[in-house]
């Protein structure tokens, strides 16, 4: 089947945060997580002030001034907001502690934290919530929180459970119950984006998840590559019974299209799988992986996703390709980079691909 889809470039609004370490790409750290070291080595807890055009605040809540919060989910009246953080051994304030914090929207006058999903040790930046719609929790409400390691390095043993995807069931909210801790195994950090998707035509739903840096380069690895079991970064997890949660299938650039990881363009010069996106039929995977673009996917049968094509960036270009919205009706994708520093027009002109 061709496809043809126009690729819409928006650029993040983070060009103006100041100078970007051009040396970041050689450690551990996302470009983000790079990016707020440099600008915050002192430690301010991540909080910022806000401010709003033509809208009106309703109710707030502080949160404890916790700082560092991340993804924002709502299911039902109430709020799912993640919390991230990142491992730096001048800095361990950079890794704290709490979780995905549940909030009590339904009277939105008066929002108030309810519950805490929460791996101790771990990054919560992800969340998405579903109503399970198969599986021998069908009918339950479940929050699928993407772990990535954060209190000491990543190759330490204590990462062990504590990397890859939570599953909380979460049908009484203030009452969450953990279902099960999906570990990625060693050596990398965990996921960082996910999205929940639904399969009708195979009863079954899948968490899409990326798992940053997989195939980068290691010498310390028996396989050369920071995933001991030489996975790629494009991850499908079957979540049917969210208490059994299993790899169905990876996808890595390297792995697969025979590309260098290392290979990349701009400030942040590297390729690794960032975004994920599946179509809402569940059979098309739109993966952001950086400078390396947005890569489409078959996924018809989730256990051997098939390369369609690719969007790759101009080379004056920043590139940087961080996540996409996917109109199935138009078949359009729309596309944002995390520009950290300006390269190029600043705007990637509109092309068609199939």
């Amino acid at each position: 089947m061709r496809r043809l889809l126009l690729i819409l470039g928006v650029t993040a609004a983070l060009l103006s945060m100041g100078t970007f370490a051009a040396a970041s790409p050689s450690g551990d750290l996302l470009p983000n997580e790079q990016h707020y070291l440099d600008d915050n080595s002192s430690g301010n807890n991540g909080t910022k002030s806000g401010s709003a055009l033509n809208m009106a605040a309703i109710g707030q809540t502080s949160l404890g001034d916790r700082g560092f919060n991340g993804d924002v989910f709502i299911h039902k009246g109430y709020g799912y907001v993640g919390r991230w953080g990142f491992f730096d051994p001048q800095h361990p304030q950079f890794c704290p502690a709490g979780g995905v914090a549940v909030i009590d929207a339904t009277n939105p006058a008066s929002p108030h934290q309810v519950a805490n999903l929460e791996v101790p040790g771990a990054s919560h930046e992800d969340v998405a919530v579903f109503t399970a719609a198969y599986g021998p929790l069908a009918g339950h409400d479940i929050a699928a929180v993407g772990l990535q390691y954060c209190a000491t390095a990543r190759t330490d043993p204590a990462a062990a459970g504590k990397r890859g995807l939570g599953l909380w069931d979460v049908t009484t909210p203030a009452a969450p119950a953990l279902l099960a801790v999906f570990d990625t195994g060693c050596c990398t950090r965990g996921f960082h984006e996910l999205e929940v998707g639904d399969r009708a035509d195979l009863g079954k739903t899948f968490v899409y998840a990326s798992l940053p840096y997989a195939e980068r380069a290691d010498s310390g690895s028996p396989n050369g590559m920071r995933d001991h079991q030489g996975r790629g970064e494009a991850w499908i997890v079957d979540v049917t019974d969210p208490a059994h949660p299993a790899l169905v299938s990876t996808f890595g650039i390297k792995k697969d299209l025979g590309l260098d990881p290392a290979a990349g363009q701009g400030c942040f010069a590297l390729s690794f799988g960032h975004g994920m996106d599946p179509s809402e039929d569940g059979k098309t995977l739109f993966v952001s992986y950086w400078d390396a673009g947005f890569i489409t996917l078959d996924i018809l049968n989730p256990a051997q996703p098939r390369f369609v094509g690719r969007f790759t960036y101009p080379a004056d270009a920043d590139g940087d390709a961080h996540s996409t919205s996917y109109d199935d009706a138009r078949k359009l994708l729309f596309a944002a980079d995390e520009d950290f520093c300006k390269n190029g027009p600043g705007v990637v002109p509109a092309r068609a691909t199939t």
